[in-house]
């Protein structure tokens, strides 16, 4: 007789009305979460005993408990089934008891068969990856700018993915990646543009999401599950950028005796300015008179309606909307360039901006909340600091 002894919380139920901790969470003002029981014990009885030969047998509900006859000299199989669909990610053990009539000791004799079971879970990817896009700013032609996209797995099991081959300009891993349950990794892509001209592609990405437990664990096991598609976008140019290690760029004090000969520290440029200004141009080269709007104007995202721009590098504060909103508020009035000064004490080494496809085309440049307000100062005096 093969008996088992997971299911000793639904005995203890049914057969005593003692207070038990296998009972905690399911009473409340003395009455019994039924529901919430049931669920336990389809939890704890997650191993079944069934046969694969033999005959005349017979099983006890859930099987739990089994009977059988050997012939002598002659033997049965058994098999043992594993898991359910209400058990959580984890590691579970069990034994399995096996009694017979033993003659020789005119009674029955036992052995104990310890069952454990480790549960990892699925591998789940956050919803609306699917059609993730990856978009570059205009790369020089012959060089390579990185993008690394952020992988979550939001379930409990191993995930493995797969990136499927790309084509020209376009790089990424070429080896399988794994992704440990609740973690987050890094996936780095290249573009490497060899003309001018935006180009496009569609990557797809191979995982083991939707595999049987068991094998989405085995390595490849990526080839097998859903397949997920990125949007990939790249511009190339001929155009010459701005190498900000290699010239001397930032914001020089001028008066009349010439400009100083090093730039205000912290000068941090916008994203734009290597990409729709040349170095050599006199747009990218101003000397102007610096003008500072009226206090309720300062941050320049209403209207700069307090001072006349045209032909000036206007001072504005950081804060309330994009640094590229500013610079085009700034142009729009004919400024020639624009200087922000910082809010706070945060420190920035490029001035990002969110909409690449319309990038302002004044030079601007990001200082420190002292200078700026310094420079503020003596523009609202009538110094005409330059």
């Amino acid at each position: 007789q093969l008996l088992m002894r997971p299911w000793e919380a639904v005995e203890l139920v049914v057969g005593t009305a003692e207070a038990s901790a296998a009972l905690a969470g399911h009473v409340s003002d003395g009455f019994l979460d039924v529901a919430a029981m049931v669920d336990l014990a389809e939890t704890q009885a997650w191993v079944r005993l069934d046969f694969t030969t033999g005959t005349a047998l017979w099983a006890e509900e859930h099987g739990l408990a089994q009977n059988m006859a050997v012939t002598a000299n002659e033997a049965a199989q058994m098999s043992i089934f594993v898991g359910g669909l209400s058990l959580a990610a984890g590691t579970y053990t069990a034994t399995v008891e096996l009694a017979w009539w033993n003659p020789a000791l005119q009674g029955s004799d036992t052995a104990t068969v310890a069952v454990h079971y480790a549960l990892a879970g699925m591998p789940l990817l956050p919803f609306g990856f699917n059609g993730t896009a990856l978009a570059w700013s205009t790369v020089m032609v012959g060089s390579s700018q990185e993008r690394f996209l952020a992988v979550a797995n939001e379930g409990g099991g191993v995930a493995r993915l797969q990136l499927e081959p790309l084509d020209p300009p376009f790089d990424g891993p070429s080896e399988e990646i794994v992704v440990a349950g609740g973690s987050t990794i890094s996936m780095r892509f290249a573009c490497s543009p060899s003309a001018p001209g935006t180009r496009t592609a569609r990557a797809w990405l191979r995982t083991n999401i939707g595999v049987p437990p068991v094998e989405a664990l085995e390595p490849g096991s990526s080839a097998l599950g859903d397949r997920y598609a990125m949007e990939l976008s790249c511009s190339g140019s001929q155009r010459p950028h701005v190498d900000l290690s290699g010239f001397a760029t930032g914001v020089f004090l001028c008066d009349d005796d010439g400009c100083a000969t090093q730039p205000l520290e912290p000068s941090a440029p916008a994203e734009w300015d290597n990409q729709v200004l040349d170095p050599s141009s006199p747009q990218a080269n101003v000397t102007a008179e610096i003008v500072a709007p009226a206090w309720s104007e300062r941050r320049g995202c209403n209207g700069l309606g307090s001072v006349a721009p045209a032909g000036k590098i206007v001072l504005l504060e950081r804060g309330d909307c994009w640094f590229s909103h500013k610079a085009m508020e700034v142009q729009r009035h004919g400024g020639a360039g624009l200087l922000i000064y910082n809010n706070g004490n945060t420190s920035l080494l490029l001035m990002a901006m969110p909409f690449p496809t319309e990038p302002p085309a004044i030079p601007t440049f990001l200082i420190s909340r002292q200078e700026g307000l310094a420079l503020r100062a003596r523009a609202r005096e009538g110094l005409r600091p330059r």
